[in-house]
């Protein structure tokens, strides 16, 4: 449930563990062309470029699930 979960970790950022990434994305190529990609190799590990996103790695989904059923009850 992607979108429920965006909206919820707008309001709630301790749903979500997050990793500093360099993302971009592709603009030349034959696959993946419009893609996003990101690079999960900091730059100290052999990235080229530095992180600039923050991106979610993990979720709590206990705790959005018990969120998302409490705001669907109200």
């Amino acid at each position: 449930m992607h979108d429920p979960l965006a909206v919820a970790v707008a309001a709630d950022k301790s749903l979500v563990t997050t990793r500093k990434v360099h993302v971009t994305v592709e603009t030349r190529g034959e696959v993946t062309e419009g893609k996003t990609v990101g690079d999960l190799r900091g730059s100290e590990e052999g990235g080229r470029n530095p992180p600039n996103m923050d991106v979610c790695v993990e979720v709590d989904s206990e705790k959005f699930m018990r969120t998302f059923i409490d705001t669907l009850k109200r």
